[in-house]
């Protein structure tokens, strides 16, 4: 796969990030990342992806300086053509601080990855099989600001996905600090009870994914009932229905939680709405 280096400021050139700004990036996780669809010759809900880029930005206090909305996306559409992709793909882009320095850094420049991947379909298809879930409890999300953006410590998403490899399921719910639902391993988790939607508020320490946000709009949109709160074990297991949205993916069904079996009926209804996009 080619990956392209952008630094956000011009006098860095991607020899000197290849050889040594990296290493910032490798030791300390000093940056986020934004996964982003490339769909019909676009980045689906590109707004809203560059929203989070800045808060991202914000939170980590780097330098917004050379941070621009149309240069971003000029610079993904020249790495999509350059790559000569025709259909759809998955952009991730890794934003991180090019600086010396041990833990603290010299400055706050950064630097910009981009990593695009072609996609196996043209459209958000919903899963055929539903999948089958579980609970991590090995380790914890906190319930801060820092746990909305894709910061690059990911540990507990490794770990994660691990557990849930060797339990045989395909995906898993990860909690907060104080025990309660926070979202899936790659995903936001939604549940359906007397046909109202739930999902964890953003304080509860889940990504505020872009997917997450259309559910929410798709859901008003339709006249459906959402509310954002806390969510625990137990309310999930006593859900009539629960789904996960994706950024890539879309919207995906569960079947089995903790062996019990759920319907899949809201999801499908929200998922037709991309359709539309």
């Amino acid at each position: 796969m080619k990956n392209l280096f952008f630094p956000l400021n011009e006098e860095n050139n991607s020899a000197e990030l290849k050889e040594i700004y990296l290493n910032r990036a490798f030791l300390y996780g000093d940056g986020f990342f934004e996964s982003m669809r490339w769909h019909k010759n676009k980045i689906s809900f590109y707004d809203d992806h560059f929203a989070r880029i800045q808060k991202s930005f914000e939170i980590l206090k780097l330098n917004a300086t050379h941070l621009d909305k149309q240069v971003l996306e000029q610079q993904i559409k020249s790495v999509i053509q350059a790559m000569d992709i025709t259909n759809d793909a998955r952009v991730r882009l890794t934003f991180f601080r090019v600086a010396e320095g041990y833990y603290t850094p010299g400055n706050s420049k950064t630097a910009l990855l981009i990593q695009p991947q072609s996609w196996e379909n043209n459209e958000y298809l919903l899963n055929e099989k539903s999948i089958s879930m579980g609970v991590f409890r090995d380790h914890y999300k906190s319930s801060s600001s820092l746990s909305n953006i894709k910061s690059l410590n990911s540990l507990v998403y490794v770990l994660a996905g691990i557990y849930v490899k060797e339990k045989g399921w395909d995906d898993g719910i990860i909690l907060n600090d104080l025990g309660n639902v926070c979202e899936a391993t790659s995903s936001n988790l939604f549940i359906v009870k007397d046909e109202i939607i739930y999902t964890p508020q953003a304080s509860d320490g889940c990504v505020e994914g872009v997917m997450r946000k259309q559910a929410i709009r798709f859901a008003k949109e339709a006249g459906i009932k959402l509310r954002e709160k806390t969510l625990t074990v137990d309310d999930v297991k006593n859900a009539d229905e629960i789904f996960l949205t994706n950024g890539i993916r879309g919207f995906i069904t569960v079947g089995n939680f903790e062996g019990r079996s759920y319907k899949t009926e809201m999801v499908k209804q929200l998922h037709s709405c991309l359709a539309n996009i």
